[in-house]
């Protein structure tokens, strides 16, 4: 018996200390290129004021995405891997689901009326409870709903509502955007998954992953509805009890 808790104890402390050392690395690569991404960012804005010639200003632009670029792959990255290795953790509690709603709805203020609309109907359907993390389950319908900006024209519209169910209640993100074929729909939840029809548009293929993964440890899921030319439904289930 002794040995066993021994063995277990060391076990746990390893365990801890293992995750403190991939904390301190994922710590130290974020530390590392944050800099070297900053100074990019200053000297190549710098460069854009001046007086440039078509190619020149192209080629200024062209390092400003880049860099735009790296620092997102790489704030994403580091969010993945303090999610996976249990660096960072969800803390769910039973609450208002009118409170996710308001969040979302002022994090997208400035873009309502325009692409992103709320159904007001959330502010008067009553008291829902849900069990989510507030912070976390906000991070992953922001995700979704940037995945739809990205991939729905200017005319387009994305839809975000509450819609109850006998035993959960859904976050709705619809979009009238390109859609996404039935066989494509279970891989673009994969870590860095991108179709073909959208290579040549910005992403990294971590956006729905997070989204995925951030629901899933709360014990909710995500479903998935679309066809190619139509748009997309994503219904975000949050659990409804501890």
């Amino acid at each position: 018996m002794y040995q066993f808790i021994s063995s277990s104890f060391l076990g746990r402390k390893k365990v801890e200390e293992d995750k403190g050392k991939i904390e301190e690395l994922i710590s130290n690569i974020s530390h590392q290129t944050k800099t070297p991404i900053t100074t990019i960012k200053l000297y190549s804005g710098l460069l854009a004021e001046c007086d440039l010639e078509e190619k020149e200003k192209h080629l200024v632009n062209q390092i400003v995405d880049q860099n735009d670029r790296m620092a997102f792959l790489i704030e994403n990255l580091v969010k993945m891997s303090r999610l996976e290795n249990g660096i960072v953790a969800v803390h769910p509690q039973m609450q208002d689901i009118a409170l996710l709603m308001e969040s979302l709805e002022g994090s997208y203020g400035n873009r309502i009326g325009k692409k992103i609309i709320f159904d007001p109907g959330y502010k008067e359907a009553g008291s829902v409870e849900a069990f989510y993390d507030l912070k976390w389950t906000v991070e992953a319908i922001s995700n979704i709903i940037e995945n739809a900006l990205k991939y729905t024209d200017e005319n387009g519209v994305i839809q975000i509502s509450l819609k109850p169910y006998s035993s959960f209640t859904a976050v709705l993100v619809q979009d009238n955007g390109i859609g996404i074929a039935e066989e494509e729909q279970a891989a673009i939840f994969r870590r860095f998954y991108r179709s073909e029809r959208v290579n040549g548009m910005k992403g990294i293929g971590l956006g729905l992953y997070l989204a995925r993964e951030i629901i899933a440890r709360q014990g909710g899921y995500i479903s998935l509805k679309s066809e190619p030319g139509k748009g997309s439904l994503f219904q975000v289930f949050p659990a409804e009890k501890q």
